[in-house]
């Protein structure tokens, strides 16, 4: 990211590279050193995204895919009154108890919501965890 917004590419020259490269580690450790409390500051960022990249937003997206797919499949029984499922070589009415016609299941629905609640209980609670560790410091 930092080299494509600097100009230095993969075709650049390797040196460049290895120098450019060098030089944010070496950034990177003097902020890391010499910034008051900045492990307080990568904790928080840390619990923050953590919990949410992995608790929250995997069943948000998961909701939004079940939302399109039932609109979708709304869209295709309304559009499509008649519909038939190829079998052998021939048509047949598709079975409305059949598995792949079957609406998202509330259980699906509700392992999300779960899902979602334990990450934002989990980034509630290590959030009041790390004000807490960058108070009993400053004391």
């Amino acid at each position: 990211l930092v080299e494509g917004k600097l100009g230095v590419d993969f075709n650049s020259k390797h040196i460049l590279r290895v120098v450019l490269r060098s030089v944010l580690i070496i950034l990177c450790g003097f902020v890391s050193v010499f910034v008051p409390s900045f492990v307080h500051i990568i904790s928080f960022l840390g619990c923050v995204s953590v919990s949410v990249i992995s608790f929250i937003c995997p069943p948000v997206f998961h909701l939004v895919l079940l939302c399109r797919w039932r609109h979708m499949q709304k869209s295709i029984s309304s559009a499509n009154q008649n519909t038939f499922k190829l079998h052998q070589g021939g048509a047949e009415e598709i079975d409305e108890s059949d598995s792949t016609s079957k609406q998202p299941l509330a259980k699906d629905i509700l392992m999300d919501v779960i899902l979602i609640t334990w990450g934002v209980v989990a980034c509630i609670i290590t959030s009041i965890l790390t004000f807490k560790s960058l108070l009993k410091q400053m004391q």
